[in-house]
């Protein structure tokens, strides 16, 4: 990569600062264009032991191009065990919140109220579930 060149990617990483780009164009000229760490780190403003870490983490597989990983939890175990019983409670007993964190905490299945209130409401609950109890044209409270 020429110097010119190089000034292009820069711009371009400059501007994808605030997503997962920005470290991968760095790291590129580095693993398939054979410059060394040092040159590449000068030019995108990085430390040379930065760059050295992107680019042992691209190697060693934890990350890769243009791919945003998303922090965090990918799975809710406990919401999707109970995530059946929620929603039976919900629709067929017309249970609270209150009511079914009660019956389930005596099954085992003990979830918080923000947990039941995602689970009965989330995409793949039944439109019955999602729901309100309050008869049509009640206004919402605070």
């Amino acid at each position: 990569m020429h110097r010119k060149d190089a000034c292009g990617v820069r711009r371009e990483a400059a501007r994808k600062r605030t997503c997962h780009q920005a470290p991968r164009l760095a790291a590129h000229p580095v693993l398939y264009e054979g410059y060394s760490a040092a040159e590449v780190a000068d030019w995108f403003g990085y430390s040379v032991q930065t760059l050295r870490t992107l680019v042992r983490d691209f190697r060693a597989g934890r990350t890769g191009f243009f791919i945003d990983a998303r922090p965090g939890p990918k799975t809710a175990p406990a919401k999707d065990a109970a995530r059946e019983r929620v929603i039976e409670l919900r629709r067929d007993q017309q249970l609270s919140i209150d009511e079914i964190a009660v019956v389930l905490a005596r099954e085992g299945l003990a979830l918080n109220r923000t947990g039941i209130s995602q689970t009965h409401r989330s995409p793949r609950a039944t439109p019955a579930v999602a729901s309100s109890r309050r008869p049509a044209g009640c206004a919402r409270g605070p």
